[in-house]
């Protein structure tokens, strides 16, 4: 057999080889299965408590766990905070200030969201309690 011939019956296996590898020739190379994660919260229920018109207080939401990628947090557009309170999505804490005034126990959600979009809910309780002991600190 010529030097060409021998060398080109290796190029073509090798080539086959390759192809089957990228799966270009009606097989697919194997590929370990990837399962969708969704993001999922460990606790049901959180219960938050504010005093009206104290400021400074912060309360954080447990994290979320799994998903796809980072998760992003939200709280659910259709309850917004009471008035006095903010929520910050990185730190996922819940805030007052000042302006907070005494309101019973609501129920709000937090939300996360993985990057290709699945998402768990979380609910959570806050209570804004007034300031009973008289000493005029809100």
């Amino acid at each position: 057999m010529p030097w060409n011939v021998a060398r080109l019956r290796r190029l073509t296996r090798w080539l086959a080889g390759c192809l089957w590898l990228a799966g270009l020739c009606g097989g697919a190379a194997p590929v370990a299965a990837q399962a969708n994660a969704h993001p999922a919260f460990a606790a049901t229920t959180v219960h938050l408590t504010f005093t009206a018109g104290t400021a400074g207080t912060a309360a954080a939401l447990p994290p979320a766990t799994g998903g796809d990628g980072p998760l992003r947090y939200a709280l659910d557009a259709t309850t917004p905070l009471p008035r006095g309170l903010t929520f910050n999505a990185s730190a996922r804490t819940v805030t007052a200030d000042a302006t907070a005034v005494a309101q019973a126990a609501a129920t709000y959600q937090l939300v996360a969201t993985d990057a290709d979009g699945d998402a768990d809910r979380l609910d959570f309780t806050i209570a804004i309690g007034n300031d009973y002991d008289g000493d005029d600190d809100g």
